[in-house]
């Protein structure tokens, strides 16, 4: 710090903090590319409050007490949280204290107590630590949207960005990775600060001496059985017998990979799709994306991911889906963390996230076509297709889409999901055609294919929306009248 007073250093940034110009986006996901300006200052509605993640350790507390400081001199509004994961057996102890000391402090305090247990149960790849993390974080934004506050501030100082970097380093870490923790990021809707990147711990137990701000140890921090707790304890002090200026060097770096990597986001975002309206999936033509320089291909598919979901995403997964991309079959699939699921439909990659609540299987559904223009099947909020009847007459013209049907004016028709055993008569061919054979040769997904509707009179299947025509019911030159039946799909199902 080269002699400057510690007590000066950290209110100065967290003034600084309260008072930051632009945000760097990351992820640059479609829905969140705009960065906001000016978000302290006299324009800011002063009811809207500044949260603090607060655990109970020195760092969070001169963080809650430095802000407290700050607040209270510019007018501004500070809120605690605490996130009480259970994961620990102190943990009932750590969250009294954060609440005595804030009653005491007089700053508002919201405590959210977390099921990791129940979390990690069907998420693919999720352990304990991860599910609790990854709640805390969806806890963080939940209270931040809930309170409408200005951002949240958290407590990493330069000692973690170091341990961050080697622990990445020694896991394996794409260049994102290596850029290590942002001082100023917007994601998911909510803006983080870390006001203490710029300094070590060293800064922050100086800061609490000053003003002996109570704090309480994390038992778990002297575990060297986590890699984390290892190289803070063991490796990283042994660095710094050697580069005494470690914590300055790496801080340095992480900067200039970071305005590297922003740059190559920047690149790769015109490569990503807009969602789909439907169901808010990504679709990739496979032959298009494998034309795409490969560190960009990685950069898609990592921003998609983090438009799908929150989950600690690793070059693991991105190499996964790039796998699929590369060497999976017309209908091969896979599952990630946070319900994301990717999907190959022949040349495209579907990627989207799961129904929570599985849908029902499509019933049979008869639709009494002279009384009820408008059909949605199965039905509800599970839509998946959508029906229209209305009068036809030979003016009209017949139909040039296999989304369109004419056929005269019978009372009702049924639409029955497609079984792919089944025999039909399409129009033009000879004989009959097994439907898994036609399914195949138009390439439909063999995830939608027993949801794909098909119309029958009586006894007889008329029609597959988008596949084919049978030559069964046909317009004849004596009927002057009939119905046009059209078919829009509502949504896929991942």
């Amino acid at each position: 710090m080269n002699g400057e007073n510690p007590v000066s250093a950290v209110l100065e940034a967290v003034e600084k903090a309260l008072y930051f110009e632009t945000v760097y986006i990351d992820p640059p996901c479609s829905a969140e590319v705009s960065p906001i300006s000016t978000a302290g200052g006299s324009d800011r509605d002063p009811r809207r409050p500044w949260l603090v993640a607060v655990s109970g350790g020195v760092d969070s507390m001169v963080l809650l007490h430095s802000a407290k400081q700050v607040a209270v001199a510019l007018g501004l509004g500070i809120e605690a949280i605490h996130v009480d994961h259970g994961l620990r057996i102190t943990a009932a102890r750590d969250r009294e204290f954060v609440g005595r000391v804030c009653s005491q402090w007089g700053i508002p305090l919201t405590v959210c107590k977390l099921d990791w247990q129940k979390h990690v149960k069907g998420q693919v790849g999720l352990g304990g630590e991860a599910a609790a993390r990854d709640l805390r974080y969806q806890s963080l934004i939940e209270v931040a949207k809930q309170r409408q506050a200005v951002g949240v501030l958290l407590a990493h100082h330069a000692d973690d960005q170091v341990e961050t970097v080697l622990l990445r380093l020694l896991r394996g870490a794409s260049l994102s990775g290596l850029a290590g923790i942002r001082a100023r990021v917007y994601r998911d809707g909510v803006h983080w600060i870390r006001p203490f990147l710029n300094f070590g711990k060293e800064v922050l137990q100086s800061y609490s001496k000053q003003f002996s701000i109570p704090y309480v140890e994390d038992e778990s921090n002297q575990d060297e059985r986590y890699l984390r707790n290892f190289l803070r304890l063991r490796v990283t002090p042994l660095l710094r017998e050697r580069q005494p200026g470690l914590s300055k060097i790496v801080a340095r770096t992480t900067g200039l990979i970071q305005e590297d990597d922003a740059y190559l986001d920047e690149l790769a975002q015109a490569y990503v799709p807009m969602p789909s309206a439907r169901d808010g999936s990504y679709r990739l033509s496979r032959q298009e994306f494998s034309r795409i320089p490969v560190p960009l291909q990685r950069r898609v598919v990592k921003i998609i991911l983090y438009c799908l979901g929150s989950a600690d995403w690793t070059a693991r997964h991105v190499q996964a889906v790039l796998e699929l991309a590369y060497n999976g079959g017309p209908s091969d699939a896979l599952d990630l963390p946070g319900q994301v699921k990717i999907r190959c439909e022949y040349d495209e990659m579907v990627m989207g996230v799961r129904s929570v609540v599985a849908a029902e299987a499509p019933a049979e559904i008869e639709w009494s076509v002279a009384t009820v223009q408008t059909l949605q099947w199965p039905g509800g909020a599970q839509a998946l297709w959508e029906f229209t009847c209305l009068p036809w007459r030979p003016t009209n013209g017949f139909p040039q889409s296999l989304y369109e049907l004419v056929i005269p004016r019978v009372p009702r028709l049924r639409i029955v999901p497609a079984q792919s055993h089944w025999r039909v008569l399409p129009m033009g061919l000879k004989g009959s055609k097994k439907l898994q054979d036609v399914m195949v040769d138009k390439k439909i997904p063999r995830t939608q294919r027993s949801t794909w509707p098909s119309v029958w009179y009586e006894d007889e299947v008329l029609w597959l929306p988008g596949i084919l025509r049978t030559r069964q019911q046909l317009m004849c030159a004596e009927l002057c009248s009939g119905w046009l039946i059209t078919a829009r799909p509502c949504r896929t199902s991942l």
